[in-house]
């Protein structure tokens, strides 16, 4: 499952594509245009080409379109795009912005004094250099040079044509809404309960109940409450980022193959979690420990499906708190004292739903202050700042059931503690979210506590295969309401779902579906299958694919793949709610 191809073809399209650079860099001397014109054209030609080999250096991947597509409107949204650099200096070094700097004047030089040289422009200049880069994309679905996988991509992502597997295995709709169906619940509850989710960000599943080399756990807090509530092993985040995973989690569907759903699908008709709830007597509010609210148009999108109020606690980042902000805001364990307060100042009554979206282990890991690094005082690379940034975001989630305990809700409160999306750390020797579909970049913990005095969540270790779309289901079971809904996943409380869906967005989209212990992966670019036993081969080293016999199990995969297609479908036609 790699983005590299290293076969007789693809080693030939890197030889043509020192071809097209020449052609390209021939067809602009050509041309017939002012001298700076061509100069600046070819700087910024060459200062492309070595950004997106040093970002391939840098993440192993080639730079996919759709992070640009997606992100573009985040990156100009008022108090965003101090984030969207963040990211980036999270890639790419100081060195590397000064290499893309000098290979681009080093360019404008060369061209300055190739200008002197007579250069007639001719159409078969121009003809070879189009037949260059026509033979190259359409060679092999994993180019082995930038400039041709970049352009690649693009062009998957804009023109989005239906493919042969989708025009298979993708369903037709019968009936105008077809994800409505009635949910009933299946407990009478005389006074409802106060739900909190608290949506922990970056957490890798592997790294509850384990151990760093000097004999620390990792998350010892988390690896307590275990003991305390219902322990989901295999609890799967829809897809690789915040926004995705709250989108599933709130709405319970499958999350978008292109664009961000809290701004792609905005203005769509739906009727998620805290909807009900609000229809229900809940006073409903989402709070986040980062700075900016309208992040990923996450203001817009909650105030206008369901929450009463939308907040941040790090509003003094810049000025009174910046002695307690560090990374992307405010630290936790500020955030959720901050929360508490603002639930006791507003006066609301009972019962509430409350969605926390923490903030202090988000990559890229590395800002935790030199007195909080509990595993690694002098942290060396990335696994050692993600494994500082856990343990202490860990030892902030005390702060939460501190303070709950001293509130009014403290007997009358389910607690839903899970991580908001995965995050690879060095599994397949990959560090990055934004590709392939291994077990790293969508397993994150789930525990559920409950704190009336008559439970109905067991303490258990729950082993089967669950996801974010099983999550408002199983609040609706819990607090006694039953109703239309669009949700696709059932109650955690009840049997396993037959399938789990995952989506992975970037690096040519990546579908899964799971059954466990079979875990099945489309690359969709390419259409390429994997399979996998989780049971045993929990790595994923090992495609079963050429050797499967079960053609019924693998056709089943097949069409539920056709339904994430068919979900996205119904978000883009508006065809979920009434």
């Amino acid at each position: 499952m790699s983005a590299f191809d290293f076969t007789f073809i693809s080693v030939a399209s890197f030889v043509f594509s020192c071809s097209l650079l020449y052609s390209l860099v021939e067809t602009v001397l050509r041309l017939k245009a002012y001298d700076w014109i061509k100069k600046i054209s070819l700087s910024l030609l060459v200062a492309m080409y070595a950004i997106l080999g040093f970002y391939h250096y840098k993440t192993t991947r080639y730079f996919d379109f759709s992070i640009i597509a997606d992100h573009w409107m985040s990156i100009w949204r008022p108090g965003s795009f101090s984030e969207s650099l963040k990211v980036a200096d999270s890639i790419f070094g100081p060195a590397d912005y000064v290499r893309t700097v000098v290979a681009g004047l080093v360019m404008y030089f060369l061209v300055r004094y190739d200008l002197k040289q007579k250069h007639s422009f001719t159409w078969k200049s121009v003809l070879i250099t189009v037949a260059s880069f026509v033979f190259l994309f359409s060679l092999t679905p994993n180019p082995v040079d930038e400039l041709t996988s970049f352009s690649k991509s693009a062009a998957y992502r804009v023109l989005a044509i239906e493919t042969r597997f989708q025009e298979k295995y993708k369903p037709k709709a019968d009936q105008e809404l077809p994800l409505v169906r009635d949910f009933v619940s299946k407990n009478g509850i005389q006074k409802k309960p106060n739900v909190f989710f608290i949506f922990v960000e970056s957490v890798n599943a592997r790294f509850l109940e384990a151990k760093a080399p000097n004999g620390q756990e990792f998350t010892p807090f988390m690896n307590s409450l275990i003991k305390q509530g219902m322990y989901f092993e295999r609890f799967y985040a829809q897809s690789i980022q915040t926004g995705r995973s709250h989108f599933a989690s709130l709405c319970g569907l499958t999350p978008s193959i292109y664009g961000k759903e809290f701004e792609k699908f905005v203005d769509r008709k739906l009727n998620c979690l805290p909807e009900v709830l609000k229809e229900n007597g809940y006073y409903t509010v989402f709070s986040k420990a980062n700075e900016d609210v309208h992040f990923d148009n996450t203001y817009t999108f909650t105030t206008k499906h369901g929450f009463n109020v939308m907040n941040t606690m790090g509003k003094g980042c810049q000025n009174e708190d910046k002695d307690i902000c560090w990374g992307w805001g405010i630290q936790d364990d500020i955030f959720y004292q901050r929360f508490f307060k603002y639930l006791d100042d507003s006066h609301m009554k009972e019962p509430v739903f409350g969605t926390l979206a923490t903030i202090s282990s988000h990559m890229p890991f590395n800002e935790v202050p030199e007195n909080q690094r509990y595993i690694y005082k002098n942290p060396k690379n990335r696994l050692e700042y993600y494994s500082n940034a856990l343990r202490v975001t860990d030892e902030y989630l005390k702060t939460f059931f501190i303070e709950l305990k001293k509130s009014p809700y403290a007997d009358n409160s389910i607690v839903f503690v899970m991580g908001d999306h995965s995050f690879p750390m060095g599994e397949h020797k990959n560090f990055q979210n934004e590709t392939f579909a291994f077990e790293e970049n969508f397993r994150t913990p789930l525990i559920i506590l409950d704190f009336r005095k008559e439970k109905v969540i067991p303490v258990k270790r729950v082993k089967e295969a669950y996801s974010q779309v099983n999550l408002p289901a199983t609040v609706l079971d819990l607090v006694g309401v039953s109703t239309k809904v669009h949700f696709q996943g059932d109650s955690l409380l009840g049997a396993p779902p037959p399938y789990v869906h995952l989506v992975q967005p970037y690096g040519g989209v990546y579908f899964s579906v799971i059954k466990y212990p079979y875990k099945y992966v489309l690359y969709d670019r390419s259409e390429k299958e994997y399979i996998f036993d989780l049971e045993k081969d929990p790595e994923e080293n090992l495609n079963l694919r050429e050797s499967w016999q079960d053609e019924n199990l693998l056709e089943s995969f097949r069409h539920e793949v056709g339904r994430i297609w068919f979900n996205y479908d119904m978000l883009t036609q508006d065809r979920v709610w009434r």
